[in-house]
């Protein structure tokens, strides 16, 4: 993709901080209804997990898509990492 522009950032993690990446398919998971799982679902699903253990917040997030696409067919995929910090802080 010759033209994609991109921008670099720097994040600094606290110990304990968890990152949590994911591709399109998680917030355009559609339920029966064609409604979208949407960013706002994801970002208030993900704020209740904010203190457990990163396997835990990938079930919480794939038992709350599941639930709300009530079966309806997957159109994309869903992929998800969370990785907790466990180094030290920046004294």
């Amino acid at each position: 993709m010759p033209d994609v522009k991109f921008e670099s950032q720097k994040l600094m993690l606290k110990p304990s901080d968890v990152i949590f990446m994911y591709t399109d398919g998680v917030t355009e998971a559609e339920n029966p209804e064609k409604n979208l799982f949407s960013n706002d679902r994801l970002r208030n699903c993900l704020a209740n997990l904010h203190n457990t253990d990163p396997t835990y917040i990938i079930n919480a997030v794939k038992h709350e898509i599941d639930a709300f696409t009530r079966g309806n067919a997957q159109s994309d995929d869903i992929t998800m990492l969370a990785l907790r910090f466990n180094g030290k802080g920046k004294s």
